[in-house]
């Protein structure tokens, strides 16, 4: 299972991934993460990168892009006609 963490779509297109402030601070400091410990990180339009932690410092933490995918968003129908 992976910890989804939301970056900008600019940032998911990059190798190596940054997290900084308040996402950051959780991830180590209440998820304790740890070098090596794959995490998600996901745009908000679908897009995403899992990869392992290869930095961590007080408040930032950096992976290097393992995978990436994008996940479709299922299309809804609204049926107007009276019933």
């Amino acid at each position: 299972m992976f910890t989804l963490f939301f970056v900008t779509p600019e940032a998911i297109n990059d190798s190596e991934i940054r997290l900084r402030g308040a996402q950051a601070h959780h991830a180590i400091t209440v998820l304790r993460v740890q070098k090596g410990q794959s995490l998600r990180f996901a745009d908000g339009l679908g897009n995403w990168v899992e990869g392992s932690i290869t930095d961590i410092a007080k408040d930032a933490l950096t992976i290097i892009a393992e995978r990436r995918g994008q996940d479709k968003t299922a299309k809804t129908k609204i049926n107007n006609s009276p019933q």
